[in-house]
Protein backbone atom coordinates (compact mmCIF):
# COMPACT_ATOMS: atom_id res chain seq x y z
CA UNK A 1 0.00 0.00 0.00
CA UNK A 2 3.27 2.22 1.18
CA UNK A 3 4.27 2.09 -2.87
CA UNK A 4 0.67 3.19 -4.20
CA UNK A 5 -0.30 6.18 -2.11
CA UNK A 6 2.30 6.26 0.60
CA UNK A 7 1.29 7.46 4.07
CA UNK A 8 -1.97 8.58 3.61
CA UNK A 9 -3.35 5.27 2.55
CA UNK A 10 -2.12 3.66 4.59
CA UNK A 11 -3.21 5.69 7.94
CA UNK A 12 -6.85 5.61 6.08
CA UNK A 13 -6.48 1.86 6.24
CA UNK A 14 -5.11 1.19 9.54
CA UNK A 15 -7.10 3.92 11.06
CA UNK A 16 -10.17 3.64 9.87
CA UNK A 17 -12.19 3.01 12.62
CA UNK A 18 -10.00 5.49 15.30
CA UNK A 19 -12.77 7.12 15.61
CA UNK A 20 -15.39 4.67 16.37
CA UNK A 21 -12.88 3.07 19.13
CA UNK A 22 -13.11 6.62 20.89
CA UNK A 23 -9.53 6.93 21.30
CA UNK A 24 -7.33 9.63 19.13
CA UNK A 25 -4.08 9.76 17.64
CA UNK A 26 -1.67 10.84 20.47
CA UNK A 27 0.55 13.88 19.47
CA UNK A 28 3.72 14.06 18.86
CA UNK A 29 3.99 15.71 21.87
CA UNK A 30 2.88 12.55 24.04
CA UNK A 31 5.46 10.68 25.90
CA UNK A 32 6.66 7.19 24.92
CA UNK A 33 4.84 4.93 26.02
CA UNK A 34 1.86 6.44 24.82
CA UNK A 35 3.22 6.66 21.39
CA UNK A 36 4.50 3.08 22.00
CA UNK A 37 0.71 1.46 22.93
CA UNK A 38 -1.23 3.68 20.18
CA UNK A 39 1.79 2.21 17.44
CA UNK A 40 1.06 -1.58 18.82
CA UNK A 41 -2.68 -1.10 19.11
CA UNK A 42 -2.40 0.09 15.55
CA UNK A 43 -0.17 -2.17 13.66
CA UNK A 44 -0.16 -5.38 16.33
CA UNK A 45 -3.11 -5.04 17.23
CA UNK A 46 -5.22 -3.79 14.44
CA UNK A 47 -7.67 -2.28 16.66
CA UNK A 48 -8.52 0.54 14.37
CA UNK A 49 -7.92 -1.80 10.91
CA UNK A 50 -10.94 -1.70 8.58
CA UNK A 51 -9.50 -4.57 5.52
CA UNK A 52 -11.84 -2.50 3.24
CA UNK A 53 -9.74 0.07 2.48
CA UNK A 54 -7.52 -2.24 0.85
CA UNK A 55 -10.26 -1.92 -2.15
CA UNK A 56 -9.30 1.42 -3.06
CA UNK A 57 -5.43 1.27 -2.93
CA UNK A 58 -5.84 -0.51 -6.30
CA UNK A 59 -2.63 -1.98 -6.50
CA UNK A 60 -2.81 -5.84 -6.84
CA UNK A 61 0.37 -6.55 -5.93
CA UNK A 62 -0.18 -5.33 -2.13
CA UNK A 63 0.18 -7.55 0.85
CA UNK A 64 -3.26 -7.53 2.07
CA UNK A 65 -2.48 -8.06 5.79
CA UNK A 66 -5.39 -10.00 7.67
CA UNK A 67 -7.31 -8.52 10.63
CA UNK A 68 -6.72 -10.55 13.91
CA UNK A 69 -10.85 -10.45 14.28
CA UNK A 70 -12.27 -11.08 11.35
CA UNK A 71 -9.43 -13.55 10.20
CA UNK A 72 -8.26 -13.31 6.09
CA UNK A 73 -9.24 -10.63 4.09
CA UNK A 74 -10.97 -11.94 1.65
CA UNK A 75 -9.46 -12.79 -1.60
CA UNK A 76 -6.12 -12.52 -0.16
CA UNK A 77 -5.33 -16.05 -0.61
CA UNK A 78 -5.51 -16.99 3.03
CA UNK A 79 -2.97 -16.16 5.94
CA UNK A 80 0.26 -14.10 5.12
CA UNK A 81 1.75 -14.10 8.46
CA UNK A 82 2.01 -11.55 10.82
CA UNK A 83 3.30 -8.23 9.80
CA UNK A 84 6.67 -8.56 11.89
CA UNK A 85 7.22 -12.13 9.61
CA UNK A 86 6.22 -10.36 6.09
CA UNK A 87 8.98 -7.64 7.06
CA UNK A 88 11.39 -9.73 7.74
CA UNK A 89 10.74 -11.91 4.78
CA UNK A 90 11.13 -9.31 2.73
CA UNK A 91 14.25 -7.93 4.08
CA UNK A 92 15.83 -11.09 3.65
CA UNK A 93 15.36 -10.90 0.05
CA UNK A 94 16.40 -7.58 -0.26
CA UNK A 95 19.54 -8.20 1.13
CA UNK A 96 19.84 -11.79 -1.05
CA UNK A 97 19.27 -9.17 -4.16
CA UNK A 98 21.92 -6.68 -2.96
CA UNK A 99 24.59 -10.06 -2.48
CA UNK A 100 24.05 -10.91 -5.65
CA UNK A 101 24.51 -7.87 -7.56
CA UNK A 102 27.74 -6.87 -4.88
CA UNK A 103 28.90 -10.07 -5.96
CA UNK A 104 28.38 -9.77 -9.37
CA UNK A 105 29.91 -6.63 -9.68
CA UNK A 106 33.38 -7.95 -8.31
Amino acid sequence: AMESGGNAIVNSIFEARLAQSGKSKPSNHADGQTRERYIRDKYERRKYFDPAGYANVGNPGAVVPQSPASGPVPGSGGSRGTPSDVARQRVASRQARMRSAHSNME
